[in-house]
């Protein structure tokens, strides 16, 4: 398994590579330290495993995995990183990363994780999981204040209809549509509607 290490602390990618290396079929072929230099390299040189830092000088983070993945789409990449922010994560899952690995807990899950993404499979550290699922839950809550005649209100809002359009799609009045806003608008503590969309982009009430 070839496997190219990306982080700007060269006693990260030392260590990481006699760890790695400890295995007789994973051979680690380069490490660079910054994405730029990571780009670059794989225009040239097939990789299996990108296992990568995220925040680095150059392009770091979710543009640096698109990139990868438009160069190499078949590699795999883990993340490797301290950052346990929930909107990190899901950045750079969305880009396309295959696992993330917080680095206190490279030594015990590295391996793992490798495995995994290995077999098309993802991983994520335990902490992470536990993030992961207490945002799914806030946002689920968030959703869960709205009935659903609101939320089908809310939804053609989106679509910028009128309380008229609204009230003719949905087959009630305007009387109605009014305060199904207004309900929201309570619930969510706004005063119009551009507050109220603002709360639905923001908590990604609407899938």
């Amino acid at each position: 398994m070839k496997i190219l290490l990306i982080d700007d602390h060269s006693i990260i990618n030392d260590g990481l590579t006699a760890l790695l290396e400890m295995k007789p079929d994973f051979k680690v072929t380069a490490q660079l330290n910054n994405g730029p230099e990571a780009l670059e390299y794989l225009e040239k040189n097939p990789v299996d495993l990108i296992i990568s830092d995220y925040n680095m000088s150059g392009i770091h983070g979710s543009d640096l995995i698109l990139g990868i993945k438009k160069l190499q789409p078949s590699a795999k990449i883990i993340i490797l990183s301290m950052h346990d922010e929930a909107e990190i994560i899901r950045e750079v899952m969305n880009a396309g990363a295959d696992a993330y690995v917080l680095k206190k807990y490279a030594k015990e899950e590295l391996f793992t994780a490798i495995e995994k993404v290995r077999n098309n499979d993802t991983h994520f550290s335990s902490d992470i999981s536990k993030i992961l699922l207490t945002v799914i839950d806030q946002q689920e809550n968030k959703a869960n204040q709205f009935t659903t005649r609101e939320l089908e209100v809310l939804r053609l809002l989106v679509k910028e209809h009128t309380n008229k359009e609204i009230a003719q799609l949905l087959f009630i009045s305007e009387r109605t549509v009014e305060a199904h806003r207004k309900s929201m608008m309570i619930k969510t503590k706004t005063s119009n509607a551009f507050g109220l969309l603002q709360y639905v982009y923001s908590n990604k009430i609407l899938k």
